[in-house]
């Protein structure tokens, strides 16, 4: 065999074997020593191996083309199947007030993509008991402060007075809630793109991302993406807010995976709070079933 030859017969070899790792891409976000890393080439899987999936260890639902590792240990839901918007506001926030819960509704129904979203898909699992975080008159978030802050400095650039204390009352109207029923927890949202039909809108992943980060309140702290998938995490704080009747400061953190197939967009989130109990444990579940999310392609 001539040298040139051999070298050819090397090259394909050794393309052959790294071929996946060149085109892998590893989307990574951390926070407080908790990571989040997704193998975008093993994300997607072929439809047929669906059939080799352990059904008593995994959640899989074929109509609409995902699977995933659920929990094997622990005080586990079982999966929460919640069909329509108005039953994901109602599940995730039971003690909404309804003015809020209006107000929210109607955003999405002005929205262009509005009937997609309205005909959203959930499966839910949650954590044990849920935690009663109360919102009072002392409470707040960082966001808040900043933005009071920020208020207050400008005022005192023009030579205006400042009332921060009736700021503060205006601006809290933002927290949307005065008590939220808290559990550790893993959702995929499935939204349709055949209801996004007729809008006029361009579908594009990025442009649904900024629709749910504007509109439903998701704070970006950090996101890498590649062409097909995005990956954001954000933290947040809040202030003063009173837990089993004791005044403290309550940390969530959220991490949110967005990719598509040809019919449908998916939307797989975790939200953890290190401060619950069993907590290491929690976070390495909800990490095992964001790191075997799979997406089976036709």
């Amino acid at each position: 065999m001539s040298p040139t030859l051999v070298g050819l017969v090397l090259a394909f070899v050794f393309f052959a074997f790294f071929a996946d790792k060149f085109s892998e891409t590893k989307l990574e976000l951390e926070i407080e020593g908790n990571k989040v890393s997704i193998s975008t080439a093993k994300l997607r899987s072929p439809e047929s191996k669906i059939e080799e999936i352990d059904l008593e260890s995994h959640y899989i639902d074929s109509t609409r083309g995902f699977s995933f590792e659920r929990p094997n240990s622990g005080n586990w839901s079982d999966p929460q199947h919640l069909e329509g918007f108005d039953a994901v506001i109602d599940a995730k926030t039971p003690t909404l007030p309804s003015e809020v819960r209006e107000r929210i509704l109607s955003r999405v129904r002005v929205n262009p993509l509005g009937r997609m979203i309205r005909r959203m898909v959930v499966v839910r699992l949650t954590s044990g008991a849920p935690i009663v975080v109360e919102i009072t008159d002392d409470s707040s978030t960082e966001e808040l402060d900043s933005t009071i802050e920020r208020m207050r400095e400008e005022a005192e650039k023009k030579g205006e007075s400042f009332d921060g204390e009736f700021a503060r009352r205006l601006l809290k109207r933002t927290i949307l809630f005065e008590s939220i029923n808290f559990s550790n927890e893993f959702t995929v949202t499935i939204l349709e793109k055949k209801y996004a039909k007729g809008t006029g809108i361009k579908l594009s992943l990025p442009g649904l991302f900024l629709t749910f980060a504007g509109n439903f309140g998701f704070g970006v702290d950090k996101l890498v993406a590649d062409e097909n998938t995005i990956l954001a995490a954000v933290t947040g704080n809040f202030e003063r807010v009173n837990i089993d009747g004791r005044q403290k400061d309550f940390r969530v953190d959220r991490w949110m995976l967005m990719t598509e197939r040809a019919e449908r967009y998916y939307i797989v989130e975790v939200a953890y709070s290190p401060q619950t109990s069993s907590s290491v444990e929690v976070w390495r579940q909800l990490r095992q079933m964001m790191d075997t999310f799979r997406i089976h392609d036709s």
